[in-house]
């Protein structure tokens, strides 16, 4: 039998992580009327590098914290619940790729000095390539360019022609351009390696925070709002909505813990653990997120309530490193 369930330590260590975010960087932050073009990255970054957010994965040897892959999927499933940066994602990842070997890269990168931003490629309707988005890159040294095929670590000065454009996200900097073709990477690696696993690991327990935050405030509110007298939570269709709500994030949680397991002893069926995570997890983020805008009723469609915040970011996630059709193209690619 196989125990998925947090370790005192572990809880601990969720507990901490879920303490600061609630009082530093509470959802809110997000709203249209609050936040700024930069508040998903110049917010709080110093602090993510103080507390060893950044090197929480990589060994003690180059000055990270020792934890392995289970600890990082729980700590990136509170920085899904409190929809923090992408830019996250990408900086843990690149100091990854670069390694315990050490590097003066990779010191900044763990003391927060330098930043990793996030390119996603366009394609068009014949799958031919029609430059990148650059997301929340504005403040970035770095990029990290990702696809089904491989992950590359270029300049920020390789992605040329931007062209600011607006984001769905309100959390999100969004600009459109074009890799330069005599661009090289710093480094390079396959989507089937050990990187790139862990990057869809943690993309998953991303969207697996996002459905257990759903649920938590969809539930939180039928509590609370009452119509014929007694709570919304009482009556037959709330109820069955916020059970299967639970069903989702449990099986989000389950599925990313499976792949960050998998990931940690290395075992051979790690390519689909991962894949099978990415789909359950975005899944169940994109449909709790959708449910938690229906339980809140007309107000959960207006921008003064975060219903709707968690919906964007599912959607944005869902179409980071290869997309959410890559992961199960993968996953039936591995079950053939």
């Amino acid at each position: 039998m196989l125990n998925i369930l947090p370790s005192a330590e572990q809880t601990a260590l969720i507990d901490a992580v879920a303490g600061f975010l609630q009082r530093e960087m509470p959802v809110a932050r997000l709203r249209p009327s609050a936040a700024s073009a930069s508040a998903s990255v110049t917010d709080g970054w110093a602090s993510f590098a103080h507390l060893g957010w950044l090197s929480l994965g990589l060994s003690e040897a180059v000055g990270g914290a020792g934890y392995g892959p289970v600890e990082e999927a729980l700590v990136f499933r509170e920085f899904g619940r409190f929809l923090l940066t992408p830019a996250l994602l990408a900086s843990v990842v690149a100091a990854h790729m670069i390694g315990d070997g050490g590097s003066d890269l990779l010191d900044k990168i763990m003391s927060g000095d330098t930043r990793v931003g996030l390119a996603n490629p366009l394609t068009g309707p014949d799958g031919a390539a029609r430059g990148f988005h650059l997301i929340d890159c504005h403040q970035a040294h770095w990029v990290l360019a990702q696809d089904e095929r491989e992950l590359a670590i270029y300049a920020v000065d390789a992605f040329g022609a931007r062209e600011a454009v607006p984001s769905m996200d309100p959390g999100i900097t969004l600009a459109r351009c074009y890799l330069d073709p005599g661009a090289r990477a710093l480094l390079r690696t396959s989507a089937e390696s050990p990187a790139g696993w862990r990057a869809g690991m943690l993309l998953a327990s991303l969207q697996a925070g996002i459905a257990g935050a759903a649920r938590d405030m969809a539930v939180a509110y039928a509590k609370v709002r009452e119509q014929f007298g007694q709570p919304i939570g009482a009556f037959q269709a709330i109820k069955h909505k916020c059970a299967d709500m639970a069903v989702y994030a449990e099986a989000a949680a389950h599925q990313s813990a499976m792949a960050a397991l998998a990931l940690a002893a290395n075992d051979e069926d790690c390519a689909f653990q991962v894949a099978a995570g990415r789909v359950v997890s975005c899944k169940a983020a994109i449909d709790n997120a959708e449910e938690n805008i229906q339980i809140h009723g007309g107000m959960g469609f207006t921008v003064e309530c975060d219903a709707h915040l968690y919906l964007k970011r599912a959607h944005l996630y869902g179409h980071l490193i290869g997309g959410t059709r890559g992961a199960q193209a993968g996953l039936l690619a591995q079950a053939a």
